[in-house]
């Protein structure tokens, strides 16, 4: 049972949250606003299920009550923090925020692997359907704090970086709770063998994705496969292609959420991966045209993050392809940005022809419906419409 100390922490730490977020909506214009509401519904979403996983972990002994209430007063506690430097006051940037993003994400993949290998089938899916959440709610307060963009550049990618570092410390201090009675690293959980029908349908599966990656890949004259040069041409995936790469990821994620079958889907490593890259694809290309060169680049960053140390000589010239096109993004996403910002600023001081120039040259390398509309919105102000 939560006792009365706690209940007046977590009381205070929610009213304290409540006051911030006002604030924040209140800095922001009503398209910022509406996207920072789905930021915050998102989060909310995140703690919910991030809340069922610790109870879980309490109800089993796992977990001490009072890591469990320092737990949940200690999110609130961050989103709180995280509200105030990204939309109430903009903390002063330093670095590279985006190098600092990458660098936290790659710590938060260890702890989180470490604390899902210490945890019992049942939790693994718990904690699995928190993280997805997180990963949503992560994403979503990124575009919310893009919307700053004009008075802190980068300050999407910064954003998220807090967020990252926020969750691997939350993880680090669940792993060191003073009970902690996870099930011992290296200790395998008993499972019963995968039943005849589970090897077939993994066989088929894979049997499905070599075929589809096979054909794709010997269509050398696909767009695809084309020497890479600017970002504004990243080849598509066809309607077609993308459907068939989702129904083969979503049966293979399914079959992933058996702790039993994991041995059995180890033969099929090159292949999934490979039609992973291909399914974060066309999120990848919407991403872009949209002109959210931030996310756009995690994503793909995300996707290529599962190259198999030694990948099937059959695919590799997708891997390939996918690389040359992530250097294209990284040389000109800078550009882009720079264009954009100099054109705010223009804007912002009245100089429409200078930010006009801005953003033609941002459109030039990121065919973004968003910079058609501004361009157009200055043309109209300058001849007074």
């Amino acid at each position: 049972m939560q006792n009365v100390h706690s209940e007046d922490s977590y009381a205070r730490a929610d009213a304290e949250l409540t006051v911030t977020y006002k604030q924040a909506l209140a800095a922001l214009n009503p398209g910022p606003q509406e996207l920072l509401r789905k930021a915050e519904r998102a989060w909310i979403t995140f703690s919910d299920k991030d809340e069922a996983l610790l109870k879980a972990l309490r109800s089993k002994g796992i977990l001490a009550q009072d890591a469990l209430e320092t737990a949940k007063v200690s999110e609130v506690r961050a989103r709180n923090r995280h509200l105030q430097n990204f939309f109430v006051r903009i903390a002063r940037l330093t670095g590279n925020p985006q190098a600092e993003w990458q660098i936290q994400d790659q710590q938060l993949e260890k702890v989180y692997a470490e604390y899902r290998n210490r945890l019992g089938k049942g939790d693994q899916i718990l904690l699995r359907d928190a993280e997805r959440a997180w990963i949503v709610y992560r994403d979503l307060d990124g575009v919310a704090a893009n919307a700053m963009a004009d008075l802190a550049p980068g300050i999407a990618a910064a954003a998220k970086a807090d967020l990252t570092a926020i969750r691997v410390a939350q993880l680090r201090a669940l792993l060191m709770s003073p009970v902690a009675q996870f099930v011992p690293r290296n200790t395998p959980v008993a499972t019963n063998a995968p039943s005849p029908e589970d090897q077939k349908a993994v066989g088929k599966l894979k049997e499905e994705a070599q075929v589809l990656l096979k054909t794709f890949v010997e269509k050398k004259d696909s767009p695809f496969f084309a020497k890479a040069d600017a970002i504004k041409n990243v080849p598509e995936l066809s309607s077609s292609l993308a459907e068939q790469v989702a129904a083969i990821d979503t049966r293979f994620t399914e079959l992933g959420r058996r702790g039993d079958l994991s041995k059995l889907l180890e033969p099929a490593s090159n292949e999934m991966a490979a039609i992973g890259l291909l399914g974060a694809w066309p999120q990848f290309t919407r991403q872009l045209k949209a002109g959210s060169i931030d996310e756009a680049g995690a994503g793909i960053e995300r996707a290529l993050r599962r190259t198999p140390k030694a990948p099937n000589s059959d695919y590799l010239p997708l891997w390939t392809s996918a690389e040359s096109w992530r250097g294209v993004l990284t040389k000109n996403a800078a550009e882009y940005q720079a264009h954009v910002n100099k054109a705010r600023s223009l804007a912002a001081l009245g100089k429409n022809s200078d930010a006009i120039r801005e953003y033609e040259a941002a459109f030039a390398i990121v065919e973004a419906a968003s910079i058609t509309a501004e361009i157009k919105k200055l043309r109209e102000q300058s001849l007074g419409l």
